[in-house]
């Protein structure tokens, strides 16, 4: 889901050699069933090299195991092409784990979820489940890889000959992108749990999904109920919502709720007073000198994550001040009173050469931006238009300038998706999941994307659910605030009783507030 990924956002990261098999490693033959797909590779070693992880934390191959599982582009048809979906099982830091291990579902869709395996080392979570880390069909480390540069270049220039010559690439290589849809994501998510079941001795799977891995994790626990001991739903994005008509809605709704709580806020209404009316002169500004779709959105991204949204007030009123560029600088490269503090001594501290490869690789392996328009186009836009983007926009008294900003994405899709993929997926595709697997449903209050009203959407339909929303955080709350992990921790503890969220009421926002407004 998330458009634009901030290079700098998480600061702890590893890179992968970039081969089709995580290195030139040794099989087992004890593991490698070799003809007998669906079979789990299990890797001697994990070929990393490690950036900003002490040496000694972690040690690939023991503490952290990795494999790949082979199996079919069309499931259980053995004359569709090979595929490989490479998977990391960071094991639980303790000698006596639980069976239930966690298996995370990163969003996008197309997000590599073993690109950002350091920000799971140190997770609460860990202490006693081992946690599961799986790059989907055609993303990340997994191939094919669904990553085209032509692509990348081709985004804001809209270039469609850049689109057809990425297509063209792929279907030499032989991907059907007909093949890589959540149905069939679902379904490799479902055999690598039955094997890693008969491999490792695991009873049953604790799914956290966030955002797009929210989706999935529907699909598969629509699909493979028996599996799924509990689910995790962060920021959840239901099969029944139109994202595409929803875009400039969803961002006012969260602008606003930035204006409510800073008004709410002794401090910061202090040092902002009449935000919500500020705001609306800055885009008055922009629209007349030009500017106002960049920073709105710069805006969208910082709503994102607290290291930047908390200077989202300083920034409106600096630009609003005609100081544009410090302004929007909060925006973009996060608030000077954020978690970032202090990280120029980690950068000082490594070598040049290993972070350019660093930059290379997350160019090629962190976003399979194939993989997201292929599977957007087929399951979401065909079941949408510009024209209903246009009407929701309306009918909800969004604001023109914000609902235009958004509409660039859904013109985009229009202009793009015959070239990508030509049909929409089945309507199943866009029906709700019932289910009465124990689930936790979260939102945050400033999520620009996936708003808490969608989270309520999906649990009407979950029978055995518990919904609460964060204050003060927004896209994706895992990580956000210590009483996020103490009610995930809780749940899976004993999800059948809902887990005590008092300490939500501690929650605030730790607002910037700017020398020139104290």
């Amino acid at each position: 889901m998330k458009r634009v990924i901030w290079l700098m956002c998480g600061v702890l990261m590893i890179i992968m050699l970039p081969t089709s098999t995580l290195g030139n490693s040794t099989v087992s033959p004890a593991h490698a069933q070799e003809g007998t797909v669906p079979y789990i590779e299990w890797l001697e070693k994990c070929k990393f090299k490690m950036i900003f992880l002490p040496p000694d934390t972690e040690v690939l191959g023991e503490t952290i195991t990795c494999g790949i599982l082979h199996t079919y582009e069309k499931p259980n048809e053995p004359s569709s092409a090979p595929i490989q979906v490479v998977f990391a099982i960071l094991h639980a830091n303790t000698t006596t784990p639980r069976n239930d291990p966690i298996l995370y579902l990163a969003g996008g869709p197309g997000s590599s979820a073993l690109f950002s395996i350091d920000v799971w080392v140190d997770t609460p979570l860990r202490m006693e489940r081992d946690i599961i880390l799986v790059d989907q069909r055609g993303v990340g480390y997994s191939t094919p890889s669904l990553s085209c540069d032509a692509y990348m270049r081709s985004y804001y220039s809209r270039d469609i000959s850049n689109i057809t010559r990425c297509v063209n690439e792929l279907h030499a290589r032989g991907v059907d992108l007909g093949n890589y849809n959540t149905v069939n994501n679902a379904h490799d998510i479902g055999e690598l749990m039955t094997l890693l079941q008969a491999e490792q001795g695991y009873e049953s799977y604790n799914l956290l999904g966030i955002s797009y891995g929210t989706r999935l994790g529907l699909v598969v626990m629509r699909d493979h109920p028996q599996l799924v001991r509990s689910a995790i739903l962060d920021s959840v994005y239901p099969l029944v919502v139109d994202h595409y008509s929803e875009l400039g809605p969803n961002l006012q709704r969260a602008i606003e709720a930035v204006f409510v709580a800073c008004e709410r806020d002794e401090a910061c209404n202090r040092a902002y007073p009449n935000l919500e009316q500020v705001f609306y002169e800055v885009l008055e500004q922009l629209n007349i000198h030009g500017g106002s779709v960049s920073f709105l959105n710069a805006v969208f991204s910082a709503l994102y994550n607290k290291n930047y949204f908390q200077a989202l007030p300083a920034a409106i009123y600096l630009i609003h001040e005609g100081n544009r560029h410090e302004g929007e600088n909060y925006l973009y490269f996060g608030s000077p009173n954020s978690d970032f503090e202090g990280y120029d001594s980690y950068y000082d501290s490594y070598d040049s050469d290993l972070f350019d490869e660093y930059i290379a690789a997350y160019r090629k392996f962190n976003h399979a931006n194939a993989f997201f328009m292929a599977l957007q186009c087929q399951e979401e836009f065909y079941f949408s238009s510009y024209d209903i983007a246009v009407e929701t926009a309306a009918a909800r008294n969004t604001d023109r300038t914000i609902a235009d900003s958004q509409l660039y994405d859904v013109e985009r899709m229009a202009e793009e998706c015959p070239h990508w993929f030509s049909t929409a997926a089945p309507e199943s595709s866009n029906e709700r999941i019932y289910s009465d697997i124990p689930t936790l449903v979260v939102s945050g209050e400033f999520d620009p994307i996936t708003p808490p009203q969608w989270a309520k959407i999906a649990r009407e339909t979950l029978s055995n659910s518990y919904y609460f929303s964060f204050p003060g955080l927004g896209h994706g709350v895992i990580d956000g605030h210590p009483c996020v992990s103490k009610i995930f921790s809780d749940f899976l503890d004993d999800p059948y009783t809902q887990p005590d969220a008092s300490c939500r009421a501690e929650m605030r926002t730790d607002w910037y507030i700017h020398p020139n407004y104290r």
